[in-house]
């Protein structure tokens, strides 16, 4: 015989303060851009899309004026002309109706990482990949990503797709935690404490398979990019691979060790990048 019984328990839940969520990562070879959107409360389902349309921006470079003025937002992207300078520190404003002010502060790396692809060797199912990565003496946090890209031709028509690549890493600097020990993923953390301003080889490996996810696709080029980024955009990855179990994603959750924007939630971070790209 099997017996069920039921509990009731009484749940306290906070008081919701309705915040901005901004995503803003910046590329130093890119203009000046970021995601808004809007927290949710505990147990409340994430929007897909953002009712914020408008939003004013000021931006300081070097605590100097560098941008002030209104925007109309494409479903909650803001896009501008700004250019970021690479070891410059930059500190953005933002004013949207019915949310408190939202600040960040953050600094561009001063330079662009070097690294080179020294070759690629098939074993077994998986590709190898070997890079020599060229670390200077001044810390550094760096994230690698890896993609593929690919295109379909239909009616005369070409359509090209730019897709994630998963791989793996046996090498002990890459950050490690229950989630990347036991799954790929697309790209992978690292600092230079162990390397010191010397040079270092990685390798890394994916599934020769993983290319053909799509057969009427054709893979064609890899593309190998090497971040140089800000310690707030690294400390705020790590906390993404460590809370990405979070209902709604971790930027729909008040409750976060890392973020640099002040009055909302969300992360400012900036970032140089050297980019390969290798024939298939």
């Amino acid at each position: 015989m099997l017996w069920s019984c039921e509990r009731q328990l009484i749940f306290e839940v906070p008081d919701f303060e309705k915040k901005l969520v901004v995503n803003a990562l910046m590329a130093s070879d890119q203009t000046f851009a970021l995601a808004l959107s809007e927290n949710v409360e505990l147990l409340g389902q994430p929007k897909y899309r953002t009712n914020i349309e408008e939003a004013r921006l000021i931006v300081f470079e070097d605590d100097f004026l560098l941008h002030d003025r209104p925007y109309q937002l494409d479903s909650g992207w803001l896009a501008t002309a700004v250019n970021l300078s690479e070891g410059k520190k930059y500190e953005f404003v933002l004013e949207v109706e019915g949310f408190p002010l939202v600040s960040a502060m953050d600094s561009m790396p001063a330079y662009k990482p070097e690294f080179e692809l020294t070759s690629i060797s098939a074993q077994g199912e998986y590709e190898q990949l070997e890079l020599l990565l060229k670390d200077r003496p001044e810390q550094e946090w760096y994230m690698l990503e890896l993609y593929f890209r690919s295109f379909t031709e239909q009616a005369g028509d070409t359509n090209w797709y730019i897709q994630p690549l998963n791989f793996s890493s046996a090498d002990k600097l890459f950050v490690s935690n229950v989630n990347t020990i036991n799954a790929n993923n697309h790209f992978a953390l690292f600092d230079d404490r162990l390397i010191q301003g010397q040079n270092r080889s990685l390798t890394i490996n994916y599934k020769s398979s993983s290319l053909n996810q799509f057969p009427e696709r054709t893979p064609v080029e890899l593309i190998i990019e090497l971040r140089s980024v800000s310690s707030q955009y690294f400390e705020f990855y790590l906390d993404l691979l460590e809370n990405n179990h979070i209902y709604g994603g971790p930027l729909a959750s008040s409750v976060r060790r890392t973020s640099n924007i002040s009055g909302g939630l969300g992360v400012f971070g900036c970032y140089t990048r050297k980019i390969i790209y290798q024939d298939l």
